[in-house]
């Protein structure tokens, strides 16, 4: 009793329940955001919807570093078909503007152009070299991150699918490669 008025003791329970989850510092599930005291709705920094009394919506821990480091390596894996584009095509423009003609098919041999040539000559060799190691290492990258985050068996599928079939475009690209660069390069 207070002031003559019975207390609930649920009300008071559950309002001190509240008090401490404001209390607890909360962080977004999807960037580490800090959410403490923000009310329902996005998070400010990625947009993930979340509500400050459902504890599965955030998280009680920041992201963690190595979950970071995946995410950059992952974004790598992603990219790294267009890196290996601009490396070849790179090498093909220094070899034109050098040359001051196009590059020929087996007459103009990229190694013997010039220094800066030479630079895009090992980064090609280098790309190639690397390409399963990073094709292999993008899909078990992209796949740890995306169950580190917590995502749905059918979000990690399409992920995985996705991953797949951006290399498969990446590569008949660059077979069907209508200036050559890669046979010239090749030869």
């Amino acid at each position: 009793m207070a002031d003559g008025q019975p207390v609930d003791a649920a009300a008071t329970h559950g309002s001190h329940v509240q008090a401490s989850q404001a209390d607890t510092p909360r962080y977004c599930v999807g960037c580490g955001y800090n959410l403490h005291a923000l009310p329902r709705g996005g998070c400010p920094e990625c947009g993930r919807a979340f509500d400050p009394a459902d504890p599965q919506s955030t998280s009680a821990t920041r992201v963690a570093p190595y979950l970071r480091v995946a995410g950059w390596l992952t974004a790598f894996c992603w990219g790294y078909p267009l890196l290996f584009s601009v490396v070849f095509y790179g090498n093909w423009l220094i070899a034109w503007a050098v040359l001051g003609h196009r590059p020929v098919l087996y007459i103009d041999d990229p190694a013997s152009i010039s220094v800066a040539n030479n630079v895009f000559n090992y980064l090609c060799i280098a790309a190639i070299v690397l390409l399963p190691v990073v094709l292999f290492a993008g899909l078990f990258l992209s796949t740890l991150y995306a169950i580190l985050r917590k995502w749905s068996i059918p979000l990690i599928v399409s992920q995985c699918i996705g991953y797949i079939w951006w290399w498969m475009l990446a590569i008949a690209l660059l077979r069907g490669d209508p200036i050559g660069v890669m046979a010239w390069f090749m030869d």
